[in-house]
């Protein structure tokens, strides 16, 4: 089921967590705080219905919102 493509920076975070960064990383790369990339997180995984960074990035993969 498709659902709605992510915002360009919820983009942004799917594109770092598939180059394997974890939340610090994240937030440091992209001048946020830990608790904004943390909220970002909670935020997509009900957006997208996954329970963990794992499977929010096999749904990017499956959607076609990050490519190999």
């Amino acid at each position: 089921m498709a659902h709605k493509k992510p915002s360009p920076r919820e983009q942004q975070i799917l594109e770092h967590l598939w180059q394997g960064a974890r939340p610090k990383e994240i937030a440091h790369g992209m001048g946020l705080t830990y608790a904004t990339v943390k909220h970002y997180l909670y935020r997509m995984y009900a957006k997208y219905q996954v329970t963990g960074t794992v499977q929010l990035v096999r749904r990017a993969l499956e959607e076609r919102w990050i490519s190999l």
